[in-house]
């Protein structure tokens, strides 16, 4: 077989002129064939969809935007470290030797071109190990999982939580592909143990109670393009409550309150989200914009009447270096008067620096900012630096939602081994800027957003 690499001749028969100037146009190619370099466990059948979706199949004709355009999306799958690719036209004659003419005749005339692509794919099935610190809480996360599992990317996994002094337990499966490219099922169930903490607003501890929760959840999302998707969600809660694991200011403080009664929840939820990030490697660009709501009442099956409205938005962008600007907003909105339903802040992954649970309410806002560069950059080994600021407020009433209640800024360092999924390791020390930073040290897995 003869290639020729994005052939000099012909780029110059694809030419415009434009205020006499000649313009070098790509030219849109039949696809004859796609050759997958280094693949060694994901079926090429979920990469030809990946392409298929963006308009690229065999026997058809793609320009180089579409071409582009479905790589990008077989990097967001997350499970290669890089991903390369390269057209070559295939010389007339050859086809014809070939009897591959019908193809170009297919195409309009296009001139016949092999799509070359080279995989450095990660190792997904991996030991889940993970121990972080925050807030004054320690977190523990024993498991195994694959995002990738039978190379069908299958999201299948199991894991042991110990956070404090408490013991979880989650499963979940999200055959990713099973409905076609665009509709995604979920099914996660798990058990949930977790020692919330209440603070009065000068930081004094004020109560708090133990949260014993089963659940189940079950979603299903719809991407209907690159930028707009759409889930929905039904999840049932089973919660119970009691003075076990807590420290005897809060215990005799949570007394005097009176602990939650024990409840049962089935919420319906929807979340739309606009816009698309964009990986390669360690690096992301783009942006996103996500709107959820959940609801449940008694018709429902609920104890309690609830009903909350989540808000989130996310940028980023590449910067000479490999560097990364990135910035992330969130809201909630929450009508409930079960305590166990509020959102709380602080400690292990919003506003770092403040003790777990510091800050709580039905209503809340975090913002964060953080500029990321690497000093070493490997196959195997990337040594990332961060710069960061986090602030946050939380209210009662909306009316209230724009005070400040506490903010840090920091650095901190990401060990990342690019060719296992997920492995980032994250430390960071975040000073005060407004309230007392209780706790500057954290440390944990992945990025913090």
């Amino acid at each position: 077989m003869l290639w020729v690499s994005l052939p000099v001749v012909q780029a110059e028969e694809n030419t415009a002129t434009l205020g006499g100037i000649e313009e070098v146009v790509a030219p849109t190619y039949c696809v004859k064939a796609i050759d997958f370099l280094g693949l060694e466990r994901t079926k090429q059948a979920i990469l030809h969809g990946e392409l298929a979706s963006a308009g690229v199949r065999v026997g058809k004709a793609a320009s180089p935007e579409a071409i582009e355009a479905g790589v990008q999306k077989i990097r967001n799958l997350g499970v290669f470290r890089e991903v390369l690719y390269d057209t070559f036209e295939v010389v007339r004659e050859e086809l014809q030797a070939e009897q591959d003419a019908p193809a170009v005749a297919g195409c309009a005339g296009h001139p016949a071109a092999r799509l070359t692509i080279q995989l450095d794919e990660k190792w997904t099935a991996l030991p889940l190990f993970s121990f972080s610190r925050g807030g004054g809480t320690y977190r523990l996360i024993l498991g195994a999982y694959d995002v990738n599992f039978l190379g069908r990317y299958i999201n299948l996994g199991a894991q042991y939580e110990r956070l404090g002094d408490t013991n979880s337990f989650f499963t979940w499966i999200s055959p990713q592909r099973l409905l076609g490219r665009d509709l995604i099922p979920a099914l996660s169930l798990g058990s949930r143990n977790r020692v919330y903490r209440l603070y009065d607003p000068d930081g004094t501890v004020a109560g708090g109670f133990l949260l014993n929760r089963f659940s189940v959840t079950g979603s299903l999302l719809k991407e209907w393009s690159d930028w707009f998707r759409t889930s929905v969600s039904l999840r049932f809660e089973d919660d119970d409550f009691s003075l076990d694991l807590l420290s005897e200011q809060a215990r005799e403080a949570q007394i005097a309150r009176g602990l939650p009664d024990s409840s049962q929840a089935l919420l319906v939820g929807a979340i739309v989200t606009v816009g698309r990030l964009n990986r390669n490697n360690f690096l992301v660009d783009g942006q996103s914009l996500t709107l959820g709501v959940n609801h449940g009442n008694e018709h429902l099956g609920s104890t309690d009447a609830y009903r909350d409205l989540l808000l989130g938005y996310r940028y980023f962008k590449s910067l000479p270096l490999k560097s990364t600007i990135g910035f992330r907003l969130a809201g909630g909105f929450a009508s409930t008067d079960a305590v166990h339903r509020r959102f709380f802040l602080g400690g292990l992954d919003a506003i770092r620096g403040f003790a777990s649970d510091r800050f709580n309410g039905n209503n809340y806002w975090l913002s964060s900012v953080e500029f990321r560069i690497p000093s070493v950059d490997t196959r195997w080994f990337v040594l990332q630096h961060i710069f960061f600021v986090d602030a946050a407020g939380v209210s009662e009433s909306v009316g209230d939602l724009a005070k400040l209640s506490g903010a840090s800024a920091g650095t901190g360092i990401r060990i990342i081994v690019p060719k296992i999924q997920d492995f980032v390791v994250r430390i960071d020390y975040a000073f005060p800027l407004y309230d007392v930073a209780a706790n500057p040290l954290g440390f944990g897995g992945g990025q913090y957003f």
